[in-house]
């Protein structure tokens, strides 16, 4: 209810948000199934916060580019926000276009990019289309 996501939305902070995309650096593949649920349900049901996710986001994205540090579920992160750009209404606002250039493009000069090449092309495919 609507009561309820006000109340959430007190405890979904930015400390806790970056706690949960820090969990994504799991080797259990079914934790990070569990991450991409738990941070897909808060993306529809908390509103307020879906800017604090997707910069949260950019920011795990931006370590693996210019830190080059390698993390196990990047991979899983691009297939949770594949279907948040799907929702993006065209044309595209310029905030969504530079997102793509500063964090989703550079993803390809990654060390480890053979891992989760696949889900970051699904990713520039739907910024084309």
């Amino acid at each position: 209810t609507i009561f309820e996501c006000k109340q959430i939305k007190w405890f979904f902070t930015c400390e806790y948000v970056d706690r949960l995309i820090q969990l994504f650096d799991c080797p259990e593949p079914e934790e990070r199934n569990r991450l991409v649920c738990l941070i897909h349900r808060a993306y529809a049901k908390i509103v307020p916060r879906r800017a604090l996710i997707k910069r949260t986001l950019n920011e795990a994205f931006d370590q693996v580019v210019y830190e080059r540090a390698a993390h196990s579920g990047i991979s899983d992160m691009l297939s949770m926000v594949s279907p948040i750009i799907s929702g993006y209404a065209i044309p595209l606002r310029s905030k969504h276009k530079i997102n793509y250039e500063r964090s989703i493009l550079k993803l390809y000069t990654a060390s480890n990019y053979t891992e989760f090449m696949t889900q970051h092309l699904n990713i520039i495919m739907l910024y084309i289309n």
